[in-house]
């Protein structure tokens, strides 16, 4: 079956996953790039404390994806919520937690320990988003997933 161009283009669904994902990749490819050099240039970490502080974040990062994924299946599977609900709560922890916990950052000042931690929290909670706007594809439209 050939993939409803003029539909995708049309869908509100469609859309709010360009978004989200647009948002949730343009932020990992700014933390990626930039995160080794703010903890050099602004917090002073030397470069072998920089490497592992600097990657940490994104191994919390993969289990927190891991995580919510079971976690979203088995309360979706276990009836005790619907899909609509799961994508909506761990789009939120994975979008806006990270982005309450950034902003709070700008209050951290020059407390070293504070503000690794908030990046580490920030950066972990936001692989909640995989059980999210990632898989709202196989919602919306299963047969053309991939296209999407």
């Amino acid at each position: 079956m050939p993939p409803p161009w003029r539909k995708f283009l049309q869908s509100r669904a469609v859309w709010a996953i360009v978004v989200a994902q647009t948002a949730n990749g343009w932020g990992s490819i700014v933390l990626l790039t930039g995160l080794p050099e703010y903890m050099e240039q602004i917090l002073h970490y030397d470069l072998q404390q920089n490497s592992w502080m600097s990657g940490l974040p994104f191994l919390g990062m993969m289990f927190m994806a891991i995580g919510s994924g079971y976690i979203a299946t088995r309360l979706i599977s276990a009836g005790i919520a619907n899909t609509v609900t799961m994508r909506r709560v761990f789009n939120t922890i994975g979008l806006w937690l990270p982005a309450l916990a950034f902003v709070a950052l700008t209050f951290s000042g020059c407390n070293r320990a504070f503000t690794v931690a908030l990046i580490f929290v920030a950066i972990s909670l936001s692989g909640a988003a995989r059980a999210a706007h990632d898989v709202n594809h196989i919602d919306i439209a299963p047969q053309h997933a991939g296209v999407l």
